[in-house]
């Protein structure tokens, strides 16, 4: 992954991530200039809601897609994508709001056989034009879910977040796929670490836990 920041002034930026194992993980970024990030691996579905400024998704598949404040950009997992975030004139700032969704909720029944009966949309990276009020709400919810301070079971955080998959279905006939596993070790890297941010990863830490 090799981020790149455009020319601009020394803005203050702020991002924070929180993820619940099993569930998913809620970011949010805040950003005085822009930045391009090449090359960044994708394990897992994700969901991003774009508020100030505009971000461009590129896949190694081919599929693109640019989002502006209102919409929203749909990247399947198991892929490389490189990101843009830009900052135009008159703009104060870049702000987008990711879920990336556990493998686990995709693999849930009730969610699999709504998907089966709706006509979907297949393509590495969409874009939502419009992101309307109950797909906006419930990301809402599943972010709070996913917040550290949230005192919710894990099963009432894991019900958020499929509200959400479920609202991509019924409004934009989106479907996320579970992705393929992958028994290489980079890829077991990353889910650990992905499953537990709040914990100090060395590499004798990560080797212990990986056998």
């Amino acid at each position: 992954m090799h981020p790149r920041h455009a020319p601009a002034d020394a803005s203050p930026q702020a991002r924070s991530i929180h993820a619940r194992p099993g569930v998913g993980m809620a970011a949010h970024v805040l950003q005085g200039r822009g930045l391009e990030i090449l090359r960044m691996r994708m394990d897992q579905p994700a969901l991003i809601l774009v508020d100030q400024g505009t971000k461009t998704v590129r896949s190694e598949r081919g599929a693109s897609a640019r989002a502006r404040p209102g919409q929203a950009i749909v990247i399947d997992g198991q892929q490389t994508v490189d990101f843009t975030n830009a900052v135009p004139e008159g703009v104060e700032h870049y702000e987008a709001r990711w879920l990336v969704f556990d493998t686990a909720l995709l693999e849930d029944p009730g969610y699999q056989a709504c998907a089966a009966q709706l006509e979907q949309q297949h393509a590495s990276v969409r874009l939502l034009p419009k992101v309307a009020a109950p797909l906006a709400s419930a990301f809402e919810r599943a972010a709070q879910a996913l917040a550290p301070d949230a005192a919710l079971p894990v099963s009432i955080a894991r019900l958020r977040l499929l509200e959400v998959l479920h609202w991509l279905l019924e409004q934009h006939g989106m479907a996320l796929r579970a992705p393929q596993a992958h028994a290489d070790v980079s890829a077991k890297v990353r889910a650990l670490i992905a499953g537990r941010l709040d914990t100090e990863w060395t590499a004798g830490r990560i080797a212990s836990a990986l056998a």
